[in-house]
């Protein structure tokens, strides 16, 4: 068996060489070799970790996107709701105040019309209280009329019967 320290010339390159350096360079390349599939594997669990975190990452931000796009459609649909709320009541509170300014005038013009109304009423109950005076003053004329009339009757026929008297108590005398 040939000795470790022992010179061999390679045959293809015809370089002399010992047997300890052909094992320490195959020992070396094959620890290289599984340092660097050691390496490699690290290497690619790290890059793994790394994609890892960043799909978490991405992950995170997404979800976070997602709650973030879900709390603005709340706070949209939220304010929404409150502002057609608002608008409703605004919108009732105009029509409420419409109708009661309509109910208003109605009332307004139904005063005027029972005013009117009233207008007429006195005023033909004031020409029936004139025409009624009238026709009592016209009455009373009348009757004083006729009372003077029998009165002045009454003192002509009263002055006539004296001078008659008078006359016939000349006559007798």
């Amino acid at each position: 068996m040939a000795k470790l320290n022992e010179q061999v010339t390679c045959p293809h390159c015809h370089k002399n060489f010992t047997l300890s350096e052909v094992i320490s360079r195959d020992l070396e390349l094959e620890t290289e070799r599984r340092l660097e599939i050691k390496y490699k594997t690290k290497e690619d669990a790290q890059k793994l970790k790394i994609q890892n975190m960043e799909n978490e990452r991405l992950d995170f931000e997404r979800q976070k996107e997602k709650e973030l796009l879900e709390q603005r459609k709340a706070l949209e649909t939220d304010l929404s709701r409150k502002m057609e709320q608002k608008f409703k009541t605004e919108n009732q509170d105009l029509k409420n105040q419409i109708e009661e300014e309509r109910q208003k005038s109605l009332d307004a013009q139904q005063r005027e019309v029972d005013l009117r109304k009233q207008q007429r009423e006195l005023e033909a109950k004031t020409k029936q209280l004139n025409l009624e005076m009238e026709r009592r003053l016209d009455d009373e004329r009348a009757r004083l009329s006729d009372q003077i009339k029998k009165q002045a009757d009454e003192e002509s026929s009263l002055k006539i019967a004296a001078k008659d008297k008078q006359l016939n108590d000349m006559k007798k005398s």
